[in-house]
């Protein structure tokens, strides 16, 4: 007599970026009341960082903006060679070919730098610079969070900026719903609207 047993790994659905938002806010708590420990400090970046990148595609907020800041300023005091203990560099070596940022690339930029020199104001150039998925999973919730206070004070978002800067103007849109939840792409330059449907896959079958 058999049994069947059914393996494979547990999929059930881990909340990462809460178990990351706990941490950080434990190691904060304790880094303020040891502003000069570098264990503490490199313990919060991790979590931090970790947090903001699990929770880009929600990086939406102005209170997001505040934590972003906050580590930013934190990473800013620690060198490249503490930075690389918390995000190893990622090891991709082909960067010439595909004119791409490589291992080589970032770690050319952190020796001009200094490996024991802190980044300091340098801190957002080499960030940029940085291959590893979550340093640049942090910097695009960040370019996100900026994109929405610029828009709610008016300004362009950092792509139509870069693109003016270069002689090119870009068309926006707008995604809006109605009082009946029908979805619209607006032309923010002509006002001109289109309706935005959904594609119903082809296996779907409606009820009743």
């Amino acid at each position: 007599m058999f049994k069947l047993i059914h393996g494979g790994a547990d999929r059930r659905r881990v909340d990462k970026a809460g178990l990351y938002l706990k941490a950080l806010d434990r190691t904060a708590c304790a880094l303020r009341d040891k502003p000069e420990d570098k264990l503490l400090q490199m313990r919060t970046v991790f979590y931090g960082v970790r947090y903001v990148a699990s929770t880009v595609s929600t990086a939406r907020d102005k209170s997001r903006w505040n934590i972003i800041e906050t580590l930013t300023e934190l990473i800013a005091q620690l060198t490249p060679r503490e930075l690389l203990q918390i995000f190893p560099v990622e090891k991709t070596y082909d960067g010439d070919r595909w004119e791409a940022k490589d291992y080589f690339f970032t770690m050319d930029v952190l020796r001009k730098h200094g490996l024991d020199k802190p980044l300091g104001e340098s801190v957002l150039d080499v960030l940029w610079d940085y291959t590893n998925i979550h340093v640049r999973l942090f910097n695009v919730a960040a370019m996100k969070v900026i994109d929405v206070l610029r828009h709610m004070s008016g300004r362009e978002s950092l792509l139509e900026e870069w693109a003016a800067s270069n002689g090119e103007k870009l068309t926006t849109y707008t995604l809006r719903r109605d009082s009946k939840g029908r979805r619209w792409m607006i032309n923010n330059e002509t006002g001109e609207r289109q309706r935005v449907k959904a594609r119903r896959p082809h296996w779907y079958i409606p009820r009743g």
